[in-house]
């Protein structure tokens, strides 16, 4: 009888200890920020391209919790694009729950002196990942719809 309950301690231990293991590596603060803060994926990056950016950035140091969770919670079925917020000592759990709902960090836009429309569309692109004859596009666009050419900015 004593024998069996050692063993069952043993067991119950080394369960407890692996546990805590992968807890900590889960759950833990394990993420490392870059220097600017930010992680970027840009549109029509897959899976596995997000995955060894973020090893090659030194956010993850090892990739293999993030896999792990992701068997569960399938992330890589959608990958969104955008600019994402890292800050230091962030656990791997919640930077995949930041990655797969798309809690994309705010960018600020202020329009200062624009004059013409191809102005505006340039100055759209440099901040937002898109070319400027697509912006002009939509710029025109908007126009059509609404009375922007008196507009000051």
């Amino acid at each position: 009888m004593r024998k069996f309950r050692k063993k069952i301690i043993i067991i119950l231990s080394v369960i407890f200890i692996i546990g805590s293991y992968l807890g900590w590596n889960i759950f833990g603060p394990v993420v490392h920020a870059p220097a600017d803060g930010f992680f970027y994926i840009h549109p029509g990056e897959d899976y596995e391209t997000v995955i060894q950016r973020l090893e090659t950035t030194g956010i993850l140091k090892n990739t293999t919790y993030f896999k792990l969770i992701n068997r569960f919670r399938h992330y890589d079925k959608k990958v969104k694009a955008g600019k994402y917020l890292i800050t230091d000592r962030m656990s791997v759990w919640h930077l995949f729950l930041m990655l797969k709902i798309g809690k994309q960090h705010a960018i600020r836009f202020v329009i200062n002196k624009c004059r013409t429309r191809e102005d505006l569309a340039g100055r759209i692109s440099k901040y937002f990942e898109t070319d400027s004859l697509r912006s002009e596009e939509h710029t025109s666009e908007l126009q059509s719809r609404v009375d922007i050419s008196y507009a000051v900015f």
